[in-house]
């Protein structure tokens, strides 16, 4: 290699480098997908990211006024989304600097959990936005019997309502749950979502969770039967199994994993 190359070489990373980048990417992501996770929690772990060398050894410490600095955010609420990352396991506490500084380290404590809720949420959101798109498409050639209210602007709320003064109030600290998605769709699709909050809905038989199996041989045969005529990545299917061992999985994720597989 000529001189000319070497200095024009692009510089390479330690491969400890970027595994190291990669999981602080990962908490990162675990942090912002977490359905109780406060939405200002993520700035507060992003401060802490940054000394972090070892996640099994370190015990990183940020001082209040250098949070305040890195995040924007008020004394009080520093104090609140930390309290929520300990109470989740996120940090672990780890005793405190000289000065008094909370020292913690950083735990990957509901990866599995999280993973989940993303696989529910997906497979879910998925399957609603494949039924409307059904819908559009029967309406489109004269087949749906009823008006779709997302296609048909006109089928929105009685005109005569004066409803100016009213406005939609969104809690900014509100988690990222699936439930939040499922209502605003619902309300697209003209449905009342106050029906399903009070316990009226039609369907409501969908979302209980199946009897958890007693025994191995009772998990795989009832996988063989919920699953047997789909093709289903490994993922997938390591993911269908984890829920119905644990009592999560329910007809109306079966449903969703028929609609798209």
């Amino acid at each position: 290699m000529s001189q000319d190359d070497i200095a024009t070489a692009p510089p390479t990373m330690d491969r400890g480098a970027t595994s190291l980048a990669s999981r602080k990417f990962d908490f990162e992501d675990m942090i912002n997908a977490d359905p109780k996770c406060p939405i200002p929690a993520l700035k507060i772990i992003r401060a802490y990211l940054r000394f972090v060398t070892d996640f099994d050894t370190d015990k990183p410490y940020v001082s209040i006024i250098d949070l305040q600095v890195a995040t924007g955010l008020s004394t009080r609420a520093i104090i609140d989304n930390r309290n929520a990352l300990v109470k989740l396991g996120y940090l672990e506490p780890a005793g405190k600097t000289g000065t008094g500084a909370h020292r913690y380290r950083l735990r990957f404590a509901r990866e599995s959990m999280v993973l989940d809720h993303m696989l529910i949420a997906r497979e879910t959101l998925r399957r609603i936005d494949a039924e409307r798109k059904e819908r559009q498409r029967q309406k489109r050639y004269g087949t749906l019997s009823e008006p779709d209210p997302v296609i048909e602007p006109n089928a929105g709320p009685d005109q005569s309502c004066d409803c100016s003064s009213h406005r939609d109030v969104i809690e900014p600290n509100a988690g990222n749950y699936l439930d939040n998605y499922l209502d605003g769709i619902s309300s697209e699709e003209g449905e009342n979502p106050s029906q399903v909050q009070n316990g009226l809905d039609p369907e409501g038989d969908r979302h209980i969770p199946f009897p958890v199996p007693s025994s191995a041989d009772e998990l795989a045969a009832m996988m063989s039967t919920l699953f047997s005529d789909l093709t289903l990545g490994p993922l997938t299917m390591a993911r269908m199994r984890t829920l119905l061992a644990t009592g999560r999985l329910t007809r109306a994720i079966v449903e969703g994993q028929r609609s798209v597989a």
